[in-house]
């Protein structure tokens, strides 16, 4: 029988180099493909990871990743068989069947997840809005930042109250809870707040145009940092009665009545007046040197450095002199 031009011997061909190449030893046949490897990693990128392709054969054979990691595409095969990434955390696929039944992050509005199944809850951040969500398992609440505005939270549960930034206009809240008040920032204009509890009066800055307030009050009712420090007021009232910082001193005002009355520095120290007096009556520094003035009676009384200075002498002389003229 005639065979068309070509065909036998082409066939017959392949198959005896087939055989021949067979026949050879094992050894041979592992050192051929040894040096095969070599040549191909030094003659092309991609071939350096001893797989059959890197980039250029993912759509039609085994690829070098895949094969690394135990599935078989990488990216290929992606939209039809198994793939690395998924056969790495349990699940089907991670981004090859992402239209299909088993799925990575579209699969997370319905079933396993690889992410929340790592955790141990159902999803991860799909089914925040219905179901169990991992972040909140792990924490002891049902949900994260999803059901914040109508349920448990992790935040407020791992605190003892019921939400952290969502209710907080309405119902109790993790950081109040925790200080002894009732709202933290939500609240601040209607109830207790938390920072004015802590020190003594009802309100920080919640009620600062009410009744009881920090620091519009002290102008005329008691105040939370001077009732700390046994005074009535603390800035505002240094005019008119005690202040505290005076009190803790020993004298009446420190820096309000320094213009009329007894003053904490000068007590301290023995006389009258620190700075306020020094126009007119005894002070603290001269005091303690044994004139009357230091500074400013050094024009018209006793002073220790003027009596010592030679100017003083001079106008002595000089005034003494005046009326013999």
């Amino acid at each position: 029988m005639a065979w068309p031009s070509g065909t036998k011997r082409v066939s017959f061909w392949s198959q005896s180099f087939t055989k021949s190449v067979l026949r050879q030893s094992r050894t041979s046949l592992s050192e051929a493909l040894q040096q095969t490897n070599l040549y191909r990693r030094s003659s092309r990128v991609w071939k350096e990871r001893g797989g059959d392709e890197y980039r250029y054969k993912e759509r039609g054979g085994d690829e070098d990743r895949c094969k690394e990691r135990g599935g078989d595409k990488d990216r290929c095969k992606e939209r039809g068989g198994d793939e690395d990434r998924c056969k790495e955390r349990g699940g089907d696929e991670d981004r090859c069947k992402e239209r299909g039944e088993d799925e990575d992050r579209w699969k997370e509005r319905g079933g396993d997840e690889d992410r929340c199944k790592e955790r141990g809850g159902d999803e991860y951040r799909y089914k925040e809005r219905g179901g169990d969500e991992d972040r909140c398992k792990e924490r002891g609440g049902d949900k994260d930042r999803c059901k914040e505005r109508g349920g448990d939270e992790d935040r407020c549960k791992e605190r003892g109250g019921d939400e952290d930034r969502c209710k907080e206009r309405g119902g109790d809240e993790d950081r109040c809870k925790e200080r002894g008040g009732d709202k933290d920032r939500c609240k601040e204009r209607g109830g207790d707040e938390d920072r004015c509890k802590e020190r003594g009066g009802d309100e920080d800055r919640c009620k600062e145009r009410g009744e009881d307030e920090d620091r519009w009050k002290e102008r005329g009712g008691d105040e939370d940092r001077c009732k700390e420090r046994g005074g009535d007021e603390y800035r505002y009232k240094e005019r008119g009665g005690d202040e505290d910082r005076c009190k803790e001193r020993g004298g009446d005002k420190d820096r309000c009545k320094e213009r009329g009355g007894d003053e904490d520095r000068c007590k301290e120290r023995g006389g009258d007046e620190d700075r306020c007096k020094e126009r007119g009556g005894d002070e603290d520094r001269c005091k303690e040197r044994g004139e009357d003035e230091y500074r400013y009676k050094e024009r018209g009384g006793d002073e220790d450095r003027y009596k010592e200075s030679s100017a003083f002498i001079v106008k002595v002389r000089t005034a003494t002199a005046a009326p013999n003229h």
